[in-house]
């Protein structure tokens, strides 16, 4: 083998190395996104979960009114507010 070939056949194992180094870092932030998405989805579900509860309870408070109970306007309001930052907390986890 010639210097030219040996010096050729070096960079070669150079390039090679440094590429497998970036395919495992690559990997690995791959791995690190899932876990992050993963997490989100969690956060996410609990944010609906959240939105389920507090229509249920809006929907109480609706059924109860229109049965005669009168609750303050203040208890429905928060409510309606409760239903929308549990909206947005979902929009936003969605857009990310």
């Amino acid at each position: 083998m010639t210097e030219q070939e040996e010096q050729e056949l070096h960079r070669v194992e150079i390039n090679f190395f440094r590429l497998r180094e970036f395919v495992l870092l690559q990997q690995e932030t791959i791995l690190d996104l899932r876990k992050e998405l993963r997490a989100r989805e969690v956060e996410l579900q609990e944010c609906r979960h959240k939105l389920e509860l507090a229509e249920r309870q809006i929907g109480v408070f609706r059924d109860a009114s229109a049965l005669g109970q009168v609750w303050s306007g203040e208890v429905i309001d928060r409510l309606d507010e409760m239903i929308q930052e549990v909206t947005c907390c979902i929009e936003q986890l969605e857009a990310e």
